[in-house]
């Protein structure tokens, strides 16, 4: 398995996964992991987090071109971005709106998505 097809099948999980815990509604939210020093991927705009499949994701470097993968990605692309140029040690990202209330979890993990999720405040991440 690639290294993009695994981190989709986590990412994939991982959208399942908080839906079914009741953390979020289906498409309140996205999800993200770093595939290398150059690259991410991205859940795609307008996806519901219990449904993704391969096409759901966009591929995305580090100038903000989407290089491969669904040709929209999340409007919230820039948060990702920004987070993987600032914190070298993240690995994925899964950031969920429930509520009205911002759910951010930053997974500082080595290619694996941690389901420990936790909210942390914005202006606590320096970079961004």
């Amino acid at each position: 398995m690639s290294p993009l097809d695994a981190a989709i099948a986590d990412l994939v999980e991982a959208g399942r996964v908080v839906v079914q815990r009741g953390l979020v509604l289906a498409s309140g939210g996205n999800l993200s992991a770093r595939l290398d020093e150059s690259q991410f991927v991205v859940t795609a705009s307008g996806t519901w987090l219990d449904r993704l499949g391969p096409d759901d994701f966009s591929v995305i470097d580090t100038t903000g071109q989407v290089v491969s993968g669904n040709p929209r990605p999340s409007v919230e692309w820039k948060l990702h971005h920004h987070t993987y140029a600032a914190r070298a040690d993240t690995g994925a990202i899964v950031h969920l709106l429930n509520h009205a209330v911002m759910k951010t979890a930053l997974f500082m993990a080595l290619g694996a998505i941690v389901y420990r999720l936790g909210a942390i405040k914005l202006n606590d991440i320096s970079g961004i």
